[in-house]
């Protein structure tokens, strides 16, 4: 049996009542053919229209996250070069499967920083924003690559230790990078370097088995999944410390660690179960109305629950 990894990506377009997304292609990497692969499926009818193989990316060890695509449809995908020294780039990709570019290789001082969890892309600075755990010391830590300029990349160690895995949002139009883990929410702003005071969410869950977070329209909001199974997202009021329930399903994403969701402008495409061995859906949640616009049923969908950590992805 082949082995997959995918990834996936969190679009953090603020646009009011945009198109909704009608198709979302996956990249996935086969370890056996030691190959790269971009797997896309219509959303309105659940099939699969196309399976391309990546060529020429070489050495490439992994595609972490898809930043943005252009007026071509080429995608812009932060790729790790190499994990031991920590070296990434901003690899660009035709629909066609083929290597357009990359940008310089940045290597900032990250490899203790082993989990990765809510990519941040500024496409106006060409800046990446990843916020890691270090496993020595359980202090959260967020990495900084600056693409244009890789010598200005930096870390921002937090001195306070939540004993979670933090999560992380960006908002393009304030320039805030959130960090939420275990109860508590940080703010970083990447023009004035700011890291905030934490701020507690009052009330917050913490059965969460899976906890993201996304940012639309200058709105914070936490998605979570409990063991029930049961899905639910939360309004955060970043201020106050306040929480909303905005939306829940009774359905619950098809994997164990990652995440299974992909944010278009006010449009959220999930991969969702009602219980295991059964067919996956896809369900695509306005923001704006948090109410469920299309409910459609996946054919062949090769990664079931638990069987992957990442699906970097794009919906459009």
């Amino acid at each position: 049996m082949n082995q997959l990894v995918l990834f996936g990506l969190l679009s953090l377009l603020v646009v009011v009542n945009s198109q909704q997304p009608t198709q979302l292609s996956l990249f996935y990497h086969n370890y056996t053919l030691d190959s790269f692969a971009i797997l896309t499926y219509n959303i309105e009818n659940g099939n699969k229209i196309g399976n391309t193989q990546i060529a020429n990316i070489l050495p490439v060890n992994a595609l972490n996250s898809v930043l943005k695509t252009d007026s071509n449809g080429n995608y812009y995908i932060l790729a790790e070069i190499d994990s031991w020294n920590s070296s990434y780039a901003i690899y660009c990709i035709s629909p066609e499967g083929t290597f357009i570019n990359a940008t310089t290789t940045v290597q900032e001082g990250v490899a203790d920083s082993a989990i990765f969890t809510g990519y941040g892309y500024d496409s106006d600075e060409n800046i990446v924003m990843i916020v890691s755990q270090n496993p020595d010391y359980l202090l959260p830590v967020l990495s900084v690559f600056d693409f244009n300029t890789p010598s200005n990349s930096y870390l921002v160690n937090v001195s306070e230790s939540f004993d979670g895995t933090p999560v992380g949002a960006y908002d393009p139009v304030t320039k805030n990078y959130y960090v939420f883990d275990q109860g508590y929410l940080l703010t970083y702003n990447i023009e004035s370097k700011e890291l905030l005071e934490p701020v507690y969410l009052n009330n917050f869950e913490q059965a969460f088995i899976n906890t993201f977070m996304i940012v639309y329209n200058q709105q914070l909001y936490i998605v979570g999944e409990y063991p029930g199974p049961l899905f639910i997202i939360y309004l955060v009021d970043i201020s106050s410390g306040s929480i909303k329930q905005v939306f829940e399903t009774a359905d619950f994403l098809p994997q164990s660690d990652g995440e299974f969701f992909w944010q278009s402008s006010n449009y959220l495409v999930m991969i969702t179960q009602s219980k295991l061995f059964v067919d996956p859906i896809f369900i695509t949640l306005d923001l704006n109305t948090m109410t469920v616009v299309s409910n459609t049923s996946i054919v062949d969908f090769p990664f079931t629950y638990g069987s992957t950590t990442y699906i970097p992805g794009w919906t459009y």
